[in-house]
């Protein structure tokens, strides 16, 4: 693979996942409104220090999944994601998580735990997947079916 291969991505994050995350949202805002009426402050500050941490992750998660994501550009010795170049010794693996033709790709860096955010991210069709397979088969890079721990 000699020339660059554009492969178009979707975000991991679907609206069904966000439309939970919203209603844990709303339980957590009731939840605080009905404890600051009750006259209970303590529990409406920790209430509402809930809510408003739920609040800004349903905030961050919403504008990654609401966002066009920009196409994985795969090079001989490098792969750009989010605008973001990983060379190919930095990747300690590449790993493949769920079931139902609704695999979730992350991208491990060597020496960390957890894999990056713009390194998670979902194919349209099945040809990304095949192509991102040879591309890492090419560079013996490790192509594993395995959970991983995202970042937000």
């Amino acid at each position: 693979m000699k020339v660059p291969v554009s492969v178009f991505v979707k975000p991991v994050d679907g609206p069904g996942l966000l439309f939970m995350r919203l209603i844990l949202v709303c339980i957590s805002l009731t939840s605080f409104i009905a404890t600051l009426y009750g006259g209970n402050i303590q529990q409406a500050y920790v209430f509402g220090g809930i809510t408003l941490a739920l609040a800004v992750l349903f905030a961050i998660q919403a504008s990654r999944a609401l966002r066009p994501r920009s196409p994985i550009l795969l090079e001989p010795q490098s792969l750009v994601a989010e605008g973001r170049r990983v060379n190919t010794h930095e990747i300690e693996e590449i790993r493949r998580w769920g079931k139902f033709g609704r695999d979730v790709i992350g991208i491990k860096l060597q020496g960390r735990f957890d894999v990056p955010a713009h390194l998670t991210f979902r194919f349209r069709d099945e040809e990304g997947m095949e192509a991102l397979s040879s591309w890492a088969e090419a560079r013996n890079i490790a192509f594993t079916r395995k959970s991983f721990v995202r970042w937000m």
